[in-house]
């Protein structure tokens, strides 16, 4: 892993990744969370219930022994795949001790199911990180991003603290791409 966390992520009790699908936040949720792991508890709350295929409950072993506690759908433990969070996110959202870092299903559509804890993160405090591509579709412009950017903020009654730039071409990335 080549990532270095800037205090930012650790200067709050909870982390957000939103952004459309495909930008890449699941891949830096599991990432800041790896390297958070090693100096903190973490929470690591996969809240993406927009698209099944795609998310962090695949890779759960990985993570299990490194001083994070996954935390996703109800059903976790099941073959079963529902658009139902744990109480376990509650609690941890709650809790005074560890970071917490949640990944959100792609748009405005899978913002929904973090807006129901917007009154505990208000009183606890987070970054609402906006992860962006513009190789990816809905993103691949200024007004695009901006456009849902406003949307996410809109559905969560919450602003978006910053913007990463994950813009790539998968292994076409070139630097001049970035």
């Amino acid at each position: 892993m080549c990532m270095t966390v800037p205090l930012s992520f650790v200067n709050r009790k909870t982390n957000i990744f939103v952004g459309t699908a495909g930008s890449g936040k699941s891949e830096i949720a599991l990432n800041v969370s790896l390297e958070l792991g090693e100096f903190f508890h973490v929470n690591l709350i996969d809240a993406d219930v927009i698209n099944f295929y795609y998310n962090l409950r695949s890779i759960k072993h990985i993570i299990e022994n490194k001083n994070i506690n996954f935390i996703s759908t109800h059903f976790e433990d099941k073959s079963i795949d529902l658009p139902v969070l744990s109480g376990r996110v509650f609690e941890a959202l709650s809790n005074s001790n560890g970071v917490n870092i949640i990944d959100v299903g792609g748009d405005e559509l899978g913002s929904r199911i973090v807006g129901q804890f917007k009154e505990l993160l208000d009183k606890k405090g987070y970054s609402l990180f906006y992860v962006a591509n513009i190789y990816r579709p809905f993103n691949s412009n200024e007004e695009e991003i901006l456009q849902n950017m406003q949307e996410i903020e809109s559905i969560l009654g919450m602003n978006i603290t910053a913007i990463i730039n994950n813009s790539h071409l998968l292994s076409e990335t070139k630097p001049e791409v970035l």
